[in-house]
C-alpha cells in the first residue's frame, strides 16, 4: 500500500495574474469563418456570432482559457429619431430563447458559435 502524508511545509502558496480576453465577430453559422465586409442580414435569416478566447494581445488563441457558457447576448437597434433603442436578447442569464442556440465545443472549448434567427421586429424600428 501507498501512504500519503500531508505536511503543510511541503506545499507552497502561489499567486499569479493572468491577462486574457475574448473577441467576438459576426461569422458564418456553419463554418465559423468571419463574414465578409458588407454582409447583409435579412429578416428570418440566421445570424451568427463567434466568441473566442484571446491572450493579452487579443490576437492569438489563449491555450489555457476556455469558454464554458454564453451568459448573455443582446442586439441593439438604434432609433434614427432618437427614441429608445430596440433591444433583442437572444441569450439571458445563460438561457437561449427558442430561436437561439450556442455551441462552445469548438477549438477544444476556446470558441463558441451563438446563432439566432433575425426576427422581423428588429428591422421594423
Amino acid at each position: 500500500p501507498i501512504e500519503l502524508l500531508e505536511d503543510e511545509e511541503q506545499f507552497n502558496s502561489v499567486n499569479f495574474e493572468k491577462e486574457f480576453g475574448v473577441t467576438a465577430y459576426q461569422c458564418d453559422q456553419l463554418t465559423g469563418l468571419k463574414t465578409p465586409p458588407g454582409y447583409t442580414i435579412t429578416p428570418g435569416a440566421v445570424m451568427a456570432v463567434c466568441i473566442e478566447t484571446a491572450d493579452d494581445s487579443s490576437v492569438n488563441y489563449s491555450a489555457d482559457t476556455y469558454i464554458e457558457q454564453v451568459v448573455s447576448w443582446s442586439l441593439t437597434q438604434k432609433d434614427p429619431y432618437g427614441r429608445s433603442p430596440f433591444v433583442v436578447n437572444p441569450i439571458q442569464q445563460g438561457s437561449p430563447t427558442i430561436l437561439t442556440n450556442y455551441d462552445c465545443s469548438l477549438n477544444e472549448g476556446r470558441k463558441c458559435i451563438a446563432r439566432t434567427v433575425a426576427i422581423t421586429t428588429f428591422f421594423d424600428n
